[in-house]
């Protein structure tokens, strides 16, 4: 019904092991007929079950739960590493159940101490076919270990559970009335018989027989890396690897980049020095530049009555043309400044205004 506990490595911890191992596969008879299995002389899996379990020749005075038997030295049948049950409940079950090599992907978890496993993917790859009676030398590598893990399955379930006449359950005293497979309710609860002080129905885990035996198998082969063989614990040096953010570019198309930004920077510096060559003097849009510009008294004539410089402009202001130069005046250092077109000279570089 369970795993046997294996030590934790740390109070709190979790660990995936992958690992290929035996484990059964049961399903029901017509299911099972489309499995490519080896039936010896049989013609099909119904009489390799017929010749193995031969229902009318079991006790007559017997009220059969559950019988199972393999059939590897049945004449004419010797299939290996199977075994056929069957469950006489108000819905008979014709159970075919082989060993396969299997694919386990197993979580153990540590919490307190306190161990969980869980089967986190389960693939079969391929039944297997190995005998019990070869010389040890003529086993390939792990056939002895999945034989004999089959031998003991198999000696668990092959049993005949049943009430007698008088009441008394026939295979109380076998292995099987210990697993999880009797408690369930196929087995269990049969109307008319009690298997209560034998079992209890959390006992079978998946809810039926046939998920019952391979549940079964599965702890058997898990419970097998509880030995110190394979759980061990080993101190290695390891290497933590942090993860770091590297990047490339183009290095032409860069100094392309680069090479324009700086050209159009050289291009307007020579803009603005030309103009400053060019008028011999540097100015701003500053307030004080503004003043300077506009303070005569024609503009004062212009703007009068447009004092906030409201929307939309008078029109006798708009039509106006304006010109930046020497303002025609008595002055003896003319004034630079924004005036009306016909009262502008046209100012040199180098002339003294004020």
């Amino acid at each position: 019904m369970s795993t046997l506990s294996f030590t934790a490595p740390f109070t709190n911890s979790s660990y995936t092991v992958d690992f290929y191992g035996p484990a059964m596969k049961c399903e029901d008879l017509a299911t099972a007929s489309a499995e490519s299995l080896d039936l010896g002389e049989a013609k099909s899996l119904q009489e390799a079950f017929q010749k193995t379990l031969n229902i009318s020749e079991l006790s007559p005075g017997l009220s059969v739960l559950y019988t199972a038997a393999s059939p590897d030295s049945v004449e004419g049948v010797m299939m290996q590493n199977h075994l056929f049950a069957y469950v006489p409940n108000s819905d008979p079950q014709n159970l075919s159940c082989h060993l396969w090599n299997t694919s386990h992907q197993v979580l153990f978890r540590f919490d307190d101490g306190v161990q969980s496993t869980i089967i986190q993917n389960l693939t079969h790859i391929a039944p297997t076919n190995i005998e019990g009676n070869e010389v040890m030398t003529e086993y390939a590598p792990g056939e002895i270990a999945y034989w004999s893990m089959f031998s003991a399955l198999s000696r668990i379930l092959t049993t005949t559970l049943g009430f007698g006449s008088t009441m008394y359950l026939n295979g109380a005293d076998s292995t099987f009335i210990q697993t999880g497979v009797a408690a369930c309710p196929q087995i269990s609860n049969v109307s008319g018989y009690s298997l209560a002080q034998y079992s209890s129905p959390w006992m079978c885990r998946n809810g039926s027989v046939d998920r019952a035996i391979e549940d079964l198998s599965h702890n058997f082969t898990l419970s097998l890396l509880s030995t110190d063989l394979f759980s061990n614990m080993t101190d290695a040096p390891i290497t933590v690897v942090s993860s770091k953010v590297h990047y490339e570019y183009n290095r032409t198309d860069l100094l392309i980049a680069y090479a324009a930004a700086v050209g159009v920077a050289l291009v307007c510096i020579g803009v603005g020095a030309s103009a400053y060559v060019a008028n011999g003097y540097s100015a701003s849009t500053s307030f004080s530049s503004i003043m300077s510009t506009t303070r005569n008294a024609d503009l004062d004539r212009l703007a009068r009555g447009a004092c906030l410089g409201a929307q939309p402009l008078p029109q006798r202001m708009a039509d106006m043309k304006l010109r930046f130069g020497v303002l025609q005046s008595d002055d003896s250092v003319p004034h630079a400044a924004f005036g009306l077109q016909e009262d502008v000279a046209k100012l040199r570089k180098g002339d003294m205004c004020s």
